[in-house]
């Protein structure tokens, strides 16, 4: 692995001389003794940019079952008010710092094309993505999509320097539909409206509705999102209430010279789904939205502290959660693939966390410890979760 890496780094290095931005990441999930190494490289050169990833994944002690793989690889144009860009990217949205519900920093690149415009007060997202996945993120072969499409739109607009509020809707697809030319590329037009003009058979779409929210108060910013299935959601449809909320606050005005947050959590089983495991909220067997999945509850305070005098954040959390049945794609057997509902998972956990610059290299590290009642679902046993990442990013002149 530590062979792979070298080369890796060679490779991204050689791939952009100039204004490049190097950071390489090294992820360790300690329950599953799975470990990910992934090098990117993001440019910027007059109006163009160029992001570059690649990645390992295995195992440090050997080279069985060493995966090599591309995670991005994108160009991208800024004009004046309008930003193009396209290929294999990551993408992110919304307003929560810790439990992101509707498009995460932690969720999978995937092909896609996309536009930006921006106001002074106001910007608009727009994007239409191939979310079929590889062989590396299914289980088994037989899982990989034939058609899956994804359109997403955001509009967020700031009204005062105090307030801003987001929205926005995920359409994902099994198949082509009358229009959908028309709806991935024209702006401010709603997906939902598929469903009514042309028309759209309900088992090929899921269709998610997102809104945000931010408030700075004097001493207290609050936010939160929420996103919906089976929209509209109200207290007399007989619908299932698939949704996901995440609320907010923060402060820096508790403890002095440190920022506090706090977070709630709550997304429903099969949230991500709507009943239709062919139009999963994911690329594979990856959550677009928590990484974590769905049938999920966090409680979750974090403290933050900017050393200036060291060029040093240090990021201190604790954190409890009940775990049901996260899988993102469920329904493959209904009768057996559920978890009991009597055996929950409950984690009582914290996060440690460091980032450090110095001169043109910064480091970055978190820990992520958590023990947990009913592991992995199993009524009255008890276990420990881990999880670590590695960052080390060099900024090149």
């Amino acid at each position: 692995m530590v062979k792979v890496l070298t080369a890796l780094v060679i490779l991204c290095l050689s791939a952009v001389p100039i204004s490049a931005e190097v950071a390489m990441e090294t992820v360790w999930e300690m329950n599953r003794e799975q470990n990910d190494v992934v090098t990117s490289v993001h440019a910027d050169h007059d109006r163009f940019g160029l992001d570059l990833g690649v990645g390992a994944y295995g195992h440090w002690e050997s080279s069985d079952g060493l995966g090599l793989y591309v995670d991005e690889l994108g160009l991208s144009y800024r004009g004046d008010r309008l930003l193009l860009s396209g290929g294999l990217l990551h993408h992110s949205m919304g307003q929560a710092r810790l439990n992101e519900v509707f498009l995460s920093k932690s969720s999978p690149a995937f092909p896609s094309v996309r536009y930006d415009l921006g106001g002074d007060t106001w910007s608009y997202t727009k994007m239409l993505g191939d979310l079929s996945a590889n062989q590396r993120l299914v289980d088994s072969i037989d899982e990989i999509e034939e058609f899956k499409r994804i359109g997403i739109h955001y509009f967020r607009w700031q009204p005062t320097p105090r307030l801003s509020l987001g929205f926005g809707e995920a359409f994902i697809t099994v198949a082509p539909f009358t229009g959908d030319i028309f709806y991935h590329t024209a702006p401010f037009l709603p997906y939902y409206l598929v469903k009514y003009l042309p028309g759209i058979e309900t088992h090929v779409d899921n269709c998610r509705v997102y809104g945000d929210g931010e408030l700075v108060l004097p001493a207290v910013t609050l936010y939160g999102e929420l996103t919906v299935t089976e929209f509209p959601l109200t207290p007399k449809d007989n619908n299932r209430k698939l949704y996901a909320i995440t609320l907010g606050v923060e402060t820096d005005q508790l403890l002095a010279d440190w920022t506090v947050t706090g977070e709630f959590c709550h997304i429903t089983d099969e949230a991500y789904s709507n009943r239709n495991p062919e139009a999963v909220y994911a690329r594979g067997h990856r959550s677009l939205g928590h990484p974590l999945g769905d049938d999920l509850t966090t409680v979750e305070l974090q403290l933050k502290r900017d050393w200036e005098q060291i060029n040093t954040e240090t990021r201190f959390g604790a954190y409890v959660q009940k775990l049901g049945y996260t899988d993102v794609k469920p329904w493959v057997d209904p009768v057996t693939d559920k978890v009991p509902h009597d055996a929950p998972e409950k984690v009582i956990g914290v996060k440690l966390g460091v980032h450090h610059v110095r001169n043109q290299t910064g480091f970055q590290f978190d820990l992520n410890l958590g023990y947990a009642n009913n592991f992995e679902h199993r009524l009255g046993e008890t276990g420990f979760k881990y999880a670590a990442t590695a960052k080390l990013t060099w900024y090149l002149p």
